[in-house]
Parts: C-alpha cells; structure tokens; sequence
C-alpha cells in the first residue's frame, strides 16, 4: 500500500505505475478464477474503512480505472510489464457544470469505496498485478493539476487460457496534456475521454452514475466480506535474507530492515520469535495514546500558552521560516510592502509574522472573498484583493490573466494610495497562475518566496524575473524555529493577531480523525462557516493534563 494519500501527479514518473514505494512487492499473492469477481476497496484517508464519510471525499471527482498486467511473480514485479485496463467507470453528463455530473468516484462513494471487477473469463493463468486508480480532476485545469491515487495488487489467477492482450507502458500511456488529465470540470462538459487505453474486449465499462451492482460492492460491509485465501510466498532464509528488493524468499527481522522509504532489501517482515515480546520497531505505527520522544525534540509550552497554540506552531514556524529566508528579520521589515498569495492558514500566518515584522502594508489575496475578509477583519493584512476564477489554457492565456491580476493588484488602496509593486511576495498556494502574478507584482531587487507546494512542473516567465533582478527563494518546512514560535506566542506582541482565531472547528477523540481530515478538504463547513484549521482533541483532559 502507499506510504500516505499524497497524489502522484507526473505523469512520466515511476510511481504512476504502482505509486510511491510501488516497486517492491509482498510476500503473499491472492487467489483469483478467470471469469470471477474481485472486489477493490479505495478510500482516501489511511486506515478509514467507514461509509459515514464519502471514500474519494473532497469534490475530488473523476474516473476509476482496473488495469492488469501480467508478471512472472507478482510478489517480485515492479510494474515495468505491459497493463492493459479491463474496468473502467468514468463520466456521464447530467447537463450541469462538470463538478455536477457522474463521475466514477461518484459510484466509488455510494459503494463505500468498493466496486466489484470482473477478471475477464480468457484471463490466461499466472501471476498479475491488479492497479486500481482514481484520478481527481479538480484542480486539472494546468498542465500536472490532475492527482492520480492508485495501489496495485499481487494476484494469482487460475483456471484461464489463452494469451494476454497486448499492453501499455507505464509510464508512456499517459501525457499531461491529454484532454482526459488536462480538463476543466468546473465549466459545462460536452464529452469526457477517459485516459489511458481502451477497455479490452471481456472487460467492463460501466455507466457513471449507476451505483452499486448487486454484488460484494453493494451488500459487503468493510472488513467483513468474503477473504480469499492468500498464496504464501517461499518461507523466508535463514540469516538475514538474500537482500534482493521485494525478494519473496528472504525476511528480515531488524527494525528498518524490512522496507522503508529508500530500501531495496527484502520486503517481508519476519515475525520475532515466539519466545521474545514483540518490540516496539516491529509494531506497525498506529495511532495511540502515548508515545515516546527524544527530549532534545521536546518542546515545554508555557502556562499562558493552550494546546491549540501548540498544535499552530507547526504551520507558525513555515512563516517564520519564510519570513527569515525573506530578510525580514532584525528590523529589516520596517517600513516593507508585502503580497501574500493564498489566505489558507500559512499565507495568514506569514501575514501575522510580517506585521511583527513592522511591515507598513499588506495585501492579501485570494479566490475566496471570505478567506480575504477575515484575513483583514482580524489584523492579518491591512487590505484584501479578490482574484477572479478564470480557466486560462494556453501560456499566453495564463501569462496574460497573471499579468492583468497583478495590475489590478497594484491599484489595490491602502490609506488612500496604491500600493504599487511590492518588496516581499509570499506565494503560498503553489498554482502556476499565482508564481507569475508574484513575479509580475514584486518590484525590482524585490523577492518572491515559493511557500506553496502545488504544481510541481511549472513554466515561468523567468526572463521577467530576471530583467527585474526578483529573487525566487524556496521556502520547504523550517528548522530550529520551535522555541523562537513559542516565544512569539508567549510574549503578547502588540503587533501580533491573535492566532488562536484561525481554528475555525473542533472535533473530540482519535475516532472523528476521518471527519476532520474530510473538513480539513472543506473551504465551508455546514453551516456556511470558513474552514481554516481544524483541531482535533484526543482526550476529554487534553487541555488539561497533557502539557509537557
């Protein structure tokens, strides 16, 4: 399984085949009949199997794809060999915006992120890799916007002939700007190409908006339907294995010996001896009411300071990271004009850290006119921009619209003059429109911090920044900015709003994770309340007990 939810979005990348970390297999196979039913079951959220809470939540709409490819062990394949797709359920029009049609994650929700594939009945017998994908669409209006979620499975299928059809590669079946991958949903939609490769002859294409089927999608419940029978991979080696990556034949036993992040040893656990307890590293990591932690990376919070203030000093510490890569630090930010891009919890925070930092005037914009209100109603800029939702496709277009919304923003009035070009752009939401209206808008010799982790492969009109000597600084995490967050909280500065604002809702207890982490995707809850940070309390004492 992937190592988080994280989306795959390049294309060309290796991990479009099987994900990240998708080269390495497991040491057990699933048994499968040609002509039978498998059921898959995807959800969004590590370890949430429940329906009260939508599988591919968060208006993440698109199609569903099965592929199979054919391997000598699936329990060694890396995904290198040809996949051809035998289920697909993709999109119909229900004459509305795009965002209101079928769609096949649609169908995934109403069956609690199951859907029933057919192995087709000529299957020929042997080893295959199963990928099951969903790719969500919402933000594909720019080349790399399109998020693929995927994760294969290791099967053995009998009782087949024949041969396999011939197959695609992985990567090579995709382009980022195939009009599946690059699409708008957000406006009406005439027609809708599925990407990747027809649905073979003896396979499935089943109608967006159809629901459920009478089988194992529709009256399973999660964790409780029928378990096929595992095929054991060869029993691991004595000593320490072959070290061979995914290697089904060796085990290792050793804490970080058996897969990771990076490894290319044998994949498969072994079990410690019955005789000795279970350690700690063998344990998969779970959720839990204790844990414990080197002390060097234990940070006391003071009595005047909450445990929400604790949990705002992770994204506090972005902004003063940002901040101090910016040279805003030591009085250097006295007197200074900044443009914040994206009002999300980081670009208000990078807001609050720039007032301290005596910044003389701050804009703040974003597509949403709530985001902006409150960043201004609260003391986290001193004025607001709007951008207008456009869908710009070619990179004229797009250099055209960034270029017209710095403009704009540069009319922007505070105190009764303009602002003009700025010293300092924090550009916090990683889209490719809003990097080239930072650099439209920064004036000469000004700096413009790349906060946001967004598109990864953008094009940028590097010539503007150059000919107007912009620096672009990358901004990733922080480092060693615990203690001086703290101490920002903690010391009452008069030019600091108050944070505590920018939690906007509460949920109680490990078990309302899932829901949060689905109100976390939200820009509205419910009620018609902004979503900006969600908290989550893992105790009724929390507030109470649980400082260090």
């Amino acid at each position: 399984m992937p190592p988080n939810n994280n989306p795959v979005t390049n294309v060309n990348s290796n991990d479009i085949r099987c994900n990240v970390g998708g080269t390495r297999g497991v040491g057990a196979k699933c048994a499968a009949k040609a002509g039978s039913t498998v059921t898959v079951e995807m959800h969004a959220q590590p370890g949430d199997r429940s329906c009260s809470s939508e599988a591919i939540g968060g208006a993440h709409y698109g199609p569903v794809n099965v592929y199979l490819s054919k391997v000598s062990d699936a329990t060694t394949a890396d995904g290198s060999t040809p996949w051809y797709k035998i289920f697909a359920d993709s999109w119909s029009s229900k004459g509305s915006v795009g965002d209101g049609d079928n769609w096949g994650t649609n169908d995934l929700n109403t069956c609690c992120g199951k859907m029933d594939v057919v192995i087709p009945k000529d299957t020929p017998s042997g080893d295959y890799l199963l990928r099951a994908e969903v790719i969500a669409l919402h933000t594909a209006g720019q080349s790399g916007g399109a998020q693929f979620y995927m994760s294969c499975y290791q099967l053995t299928v009998t009782g087949g002939s024949g041969s396999a059809p011939a197959g695609v590669s992985l990567p090579g079946a995709f382009k980022a700007s195939d009009p599946g991958i690059q699409v708008n949903i957000h406006a009406k939609m005439d027609k809708y190409v599925n990407p990747g490769p027809d649905v073979i002859a003896g396979g499935v294409t089943k109608t967006a908006g159809s629901g459920c089927s009478a089988g194992c999608a529709k009256t399973c419940t999660a964790g409780s339907g029928p378990v096929g029978t595992a095929i054991a991979a060869p029993a691991p080696t004595s000593g320490s294995g072959s070290g061979s990556g995914g290697n089904s034949g060796c085990a290792q036993a050793a804490y970080q010996q058996c897969g990771g992040q990076g490894w290319t040893g044998c994949t498969a656990c072994a079990r410690p001896p019955s005789s000795q307890p279970r350690s700690p590293q063998w344990r998969r990591p779970r959720p839990q009411d204790a844990h414990q932690h080197p002390a060097r990376w234990a940070h006391k919070l003071p009595e005047a300071l909450s445990l929400e203030h604790g949990a705002l000093i992770e994204p506090l510490s972005v902004a003063m990271h940002a901040r101090a890569r910016a040279g805003l630090e030591g009085g250097k930010g006295e007197g200074s004009t900044v443009l914040i891009l994206g009002a999300g919890a980081v670009g208000l925070l990078c807001g609050a850290v720039a007032k301290v930092a005596g910044a003389k005037t701050i804009v703040i914009a974003d597509i949403l006119p709530e985001r902006t209100d409150f960043a201004v109603d609260n003391g986290f800029a001193h004025a607001k921009f709007t951008v207008p939702i456009a869908r710009p496709q070619t990179i004229e277009e797009k250099l055209a619209y960034a270029q017209d919304l710095a403009e704009k923003i540069k009319e922007v009035q505070v105190g009764g003059e303009s602002v003009g070009e700025v010293d300092i752009t924090f550009e916090c939401t990683g889209v490719e429109s809003c990097m080239h209206t930072a650099i439209y808008s920064t004036k000469p010799g000004g700096k413009v911090m790349i906060i946001g982790m967004g598109t990864p492969i953008q094009t940028i009109p590097i010539s503007a920044a150059s000919l107007k000597e912009v620096d672009l600084v990358g901004v990733f995490r922080y480092a060693n900015t615990y203690p001086a967050a703290i101490e920002l909280l903690a010391g009452k500065n008069e030019r600091l709003p108050d944070v505590s604002k920018l939690v906007t809702q509460r949920f109680q207890g490990l078990s309302n994770i899932p829901a949060a982490f689905d109100m976390a995707g939200k820009a509205k809850d419910e009620q018609g309340n902004l979503v900006l940070k969600v908290m989550v309390d893992t105790s009724d004492e929390a507030r109470s007990q649980s400082r260090l």
